[in-house]
């Protein structure tokens, strides 16, 4: 099952919020049949295994993003967030082992000696990050950005979990500034 909901809220001319939520969910049920190899009387063969496994996700982002016109040749946009996931996941398998006692029967009570292999195994991760961004637009020819981003993940130890990623660039639209020579149609500097 998978499943997205997403809202958007004009709050003013120049400020709106999104806000999203997701899922998805799986469930798998399996069987694993193993024909007999040989007769019952030259030894035992074959096998019988089932599995069953969840796998469930759940993410969700909160963005407020502020855009605004400061000149005719000035735009800034600002966009600030929140985004988290959690998955959580469990298997649990059984199999006959050391052969079938009957050919062919793909039961557990065919397991030789009545012994059967037994496992299980569960996963559980939580990871969340804010972030922001500041964009400037200059004429539609010069641009500049900042980000940063704090990431988050319950798979470290609480006391260093986290890590910021900052960065910065910038952009120029060269033949927007300049005469270029004919045959450049399109030249920028990053």
């Amino acid at each position: 099952v998978i499943a997205i909901l997403t809202n958007n809220l004009q709050i003013t001319k120049d400020l709106k919020l999104r806000g999203r939520v997701s899922t998805d969910f799986t469930s798998m049920k399996e069987e694993d049949k193993r024909q007999s190899e040989r007769p019952l009387l030259y030894g035992y063969s074959g096998s019988f295994g089932l599995s069953n496994s969840k796998d469930a996700i759940v993410y969700g982002d909160l963005l407020l993003t502020y855009s605004k016109k400061v000149t005719s040749d000035l735009e800034l946009t600002a966009m600030a967030g929140y985004t988290a996931s959690k998955q959580t996941y469990s298997q649990i398998s059984r199999s006959t082992r050391d052969g079938l006692t009957v050919e062919n029967w793909f039961d557990m009570a065919a397991s030789k000696n009545g012994n059967t292999w037994n496992s299980s195994y569960r996963s559980f991760l939580v990871k969340d990050a804010m972030i922001g961004t500041l964009n400037a637009n200059y004429k539609d020819y010069l641009f500049v950005e900042g980000t940063i981003r704090r990431d988050r993940t319950s798979t470290m130890n609480p006391k260093s979990n986290s890590a910021v990623y900052p960065s910065a660039n910038a952009s120029l639209i060269l033949s927007q500034v300049m005469t270029m020579p004919r045959f450049v149609n399109y030249a920028k500097v990053r």
